[in-house]
């Protein structure tokens, strides 16, 4: 116990097989838990875009929002270019 800590460690043996993979995260406590989780509606979105009469109505929308977008951050980029 008193002797320095060795400058190549030994990996650790395993040897039992353990029932889930460490890289999928499944020994933490709140993955193991999500299918205690409740999903519960949210009435906001609902209320919020109430006026979306279909998914492609509201995938316009969205296409139309994020062109906009995307032209005002042309616009101050060019500006602040030539400024």
């Amino acid at each position: 116990m008193d002797d320095p800590p060795s400058k190549q460690p030994k990996p650790p043996y395993c040897y039992t097989p353990l029932p889930f993979s460490m890289y999928a995260f499944e020994h933490l406590e709140g993955v193991m838990g999500r299918y205690q989780l409740k999903n519960l509606p949210e009435d906001g979105i609902r209320s919020a875009l109430a006026y979306v009469k279909s998914v492609d109505d509201w995938g316009n929308k969205i296409r139309d929002s994020l062109s906009k977008v995307y032209l005002i951050a042309i616009i101050i980029i060019v500006q602040l270019i030539l400024s």
